[in-house]
């Protein structure tokens, strides 16, 4: 319940965020791509503790990098998108283009966890996040 109300609270205060709380558009975008990757992040350590948070990082920063331009680019293209499709489609259009917006995001959220695992298990990055099994002593 706690993650739900604090990826709602990102997403409210997404506009600030965005505009570097009122310190300019590049701070924003900083602040924007390092919250990203706290709140990814700490959705894929929902795991319960199964997979070390290094591993799930190069994943976390994928995701950020993808929600990030993303939601730079929706504010050049939403408004032109719904404007267009609220004048020939109605209400219709309107959720045809919100949804069509959902399924984006969420497939680039979706492949950059995944390209995340696959570059976690593979050189070069193996080596830095993955921890050394220890040798069990014999009895």
């Amino acid at each position: 319940m706690v993650w739900l109300l604090i990826f709602i609270l990102v997403i409210v205060l997404q506009g600030p965020i965005q505009n570097g709380f009122g310190a300019g558009a590049v701070l924003g975008t900083i602040v924007l791509f390092l919250v990203a990757t706290g709140v990814w992040l700490w959705t894929q350590l929902l795991l319960a503790n199964r997979v070390s948070w290094l591993v799930l990082l190069p994943g976390a920063l994928l995701a950020a990098a993808a929600t990030s331009a993303l939601s730079l680019a929706a504010r050049v293209y939403m408004p032109r998108a719904l404007n267009g499709a609220l004048g020939e489609y109605g209400s219709f259009g309107l959720v045809l283009v919100v949804l069509s917006w959902l399924i984006v995001v969420c497939g680039a959220v979706t492949f950059a966890v995944h390209i995340g695992a696959v570059l976690a298990q593979e050189p070069p990055l193996i080596r830095h996040v993955q921890k050394e099994e220890q040798p069990v002593p014999a009895s």
